[in-house]
């Protein structure tokens, strides 16, 4: 993947209840950018309050307690967060997941399991529309 160039320095929030997704993001990334990784859709939005608009939130669906959809209408809804790309990366294959993702804001969905390399250039171009 050194082919490809990130923007560098964005901060890049990762909602994932999978340790092994987490940490596969994190390798992935922490090189260029700031990754910060919470394990619930509640621990990522008690970080978003604090730190208002990472460059990308990059979240699964399938989570304990409040889901990926709920967490990603929480961020669209408040004044503060609601500029922020998100990226849903679920095993949902079901096409009525994927099309109430991008109503409800998502900027991006890629299904697992996926191209490592597919997952970088998507989060590049999400990243140069920040820039």
């Amino acid at each position: 993947m050194s082919d490809y160039k990130l923007q560098k320095n964005a901060t890049i929030l990762v909602v994932d209840d999978s340790p092994m997704m987490r940490m596969f993001l994190m390798k992935m990334f922490s090189e260029t950018h700031e990754v910060e990784l919470k394990n619930s859709a509640v621990e990522a939005l008690e970080w978003l309050y604090l730190n208002p608009e990472p460059e990308l939130i990059i979240t699964d669906l399938n989570m304990e307690g409040m889901n990926g959809l709920q967490l990603l209408q929480k961020i669209k809804q408040d004044e503060n967060l609601k500029e922020a790309k998100v990226m849903v990366i679920s095993g949902e294959k079901q096409s009525q997941t994927r099309i109430k993702s991008l109503e409800l804001g998502a900027d991006d969905y890629l299904l697992k399991p996926f191209n490592p390399q597919e997952l970088y250039l998507r989060v590049n171009k999400l990243l140069e529309k920040v820039a």
